[in-house]
């Protein structure tokens, strides 16, 4: 049978979420006021759509619950005992992008302009039990994603969560943000040292392009919630605009593929075993019952 789809087609956007690809994005799509499509995120391909053993990095976008990016070894220690998680990118010894992306979640709401899909995570091979939330609306000429994930365990937890969306680049794209530190990491990507970005080679405080930054890997702290992402060959700029719970963000520009990664993430990547890093964006402890909720915002704007 066909991969599920669920949609919104409404104020100039259509989205497509695919509920068993872990609730990930196949299309982010804006009509611009010439009246042609363009694709705010890199459109997923009807192959990589109905692949369902396939990568979600061939998808437009997919989220992180419980925790961002890696964390080493795939094992962490807190409240004085050691939480094993799935080790599933075992050529680098970690544990990566959580584990409800891998999940199928289910449709709760779906309206016009507003859908509603949940994920429980029970396994017992994990340290980690939650109910997870996503909700996707557009409104105001803006699409909005929520996420809430809710301890559901007996103990309490770190939690954090992301989202991971693939965009379009041509060699004239280009990205602006303030982030006050960044990372210098090791050759699988694990922070090491903590920098400043003012004046350095990654910072995007004035617009940069991305053309000569191919293999771009960097995780940014204490940013301020807005990266602007200008697309001149297209005529638009698209704005993330991202609340608290966003203040670290991760960057991306793989060498052989013509996109790039804008990651809005709650924390800086395996803080919860390098905890000399926790001041520059720590996961959120959970106990039992409470909740961590988070929004990013798409503002697409028109160029001359």
């Amino acid at each position: 049978m066909p991969t599920q789809r669920v949609e919104i087609d409404a104020e100039g956007f259509h989205i497509v979420i695919l509920p068993e690809r872990g609730g990930s994005l196949a299309r982010v799509g804006w009509r611009h006021p010439d009246g042609e499509w363009r694709e705010l995120f890199e459109r997923a391909e009807e192959a990589a759509i109905e692949d369902l053993s396939g990568s979600l990095s061939k998808l437009s976008s997919f989220v992180m619950i419980p925790f961002v990016n890696r964390i080493d070894g795939a094992r962490f220690m807190y409240d004085g005992g050691e939480r094993q998680l799935p080790l599933n990118r075992p050529e680098q010894s970690c544990a990566i992008h959580g584990l409800s992306r891998n999940a199928a979640w289910a449709v709760t709401q779906w309206e016009p302009q507003r859908i509603m899909l949940e994920h429980e995570q029970m396994a017992s091979d994990t340290p980690y039990c939650y109910r997870a939330e996503q909700e996707v609306t557009v409104v105001g000429g803006r699409a909005h994603f929520y996420l809430t994930v809710e301890n559901r365990g007996s103990s309490a937890m770190p939690f954090g969560v992301g989202h991971h969306p693939w965009l379009p680049r041509t060699p004239h794209s280009q990205l602006q943000f303030y982030a006050e530190a960044t990372f210098l990491s090791d050759e699988r990507t694990f922070p090491v040292e903590a920098a400043p970005v003012e004046g350095g080679p990654t910072d995007f405080t004035l617009p940069r392009v991305l053309e000569g930054m191919r293999g771009l890997d960097r995780h940014f702290a204490r940013w301020d919630g807005l990266a602007v992402v200008r697309q001149p060959d297209e005529g638009y700029i698209l704005e993330f605009v991202c609340d608290q719970g966003f203040r670290n963000v991760h960057i991306f520009v793989p060498e052989d593929r013509s996109s790039f990664c804008v990651e809005p993430v709650t924390h800086v990547t395996d803080v919860v075993n390098r905890r000399a890093f926790a001041p520059f964006g720590d996961m959120a402890r959970l106990e039992p019952g409470e909740t961590l909720m988070t929004r990013m915002s798409l503002n697409p704007v028109v160029t001359g």
